[in-house]
């Protein structure tokens, strides 16, 4: 009977303990994307208001691209397109930002 009930909990916990670490790490990557946004939305109000220069910019973009990719949770082209979605929508906040109009090509 104990062997029967250990496996029944076993049963039960196993799968719980896997969705719970699945959602960790669908958390732990909206955390990332929000970091990646604000530091993104930071510098290029910065760059905006004339406080760095294009050449800090896009250092800095590269570093913030960098960190995203590092610590993101999956694939390194799930990494990828989740700062691809994150930048889009920055630069059509901070139009300044576009690496293409600066002379990069967008990667």
């Amino acid at each position: 009977m104990k062997h029967l009930l250990l496996s029944l909990i076993a049963a039960i916990a196993l799968p719980t303990a896997v969705v719970a670490h699945d959602d960790q790490g669908k958390l732990a990557n909206r955390i990332i994307d929000a970091q990646a946004d604000a530091s993104m939305n930071i510098i290029c109000g910065t760059h905006y208001s004339k406080w760095i220069s294009d050449k800090n910019l896009i250092s800095t973009l590269g570093m913030i691209k960098i960190a995203h990719h590092r610590t993101y949770k999956g694939s390194i082209e799930d990494a990828g397109e989740s700062f691809k979605k994150i930048y889009l929508k920055i630069i059509k906040e901070w139009p300044n930002c576009d690496l293409v109009d600066l002379g990069l090509k967008q990667s």
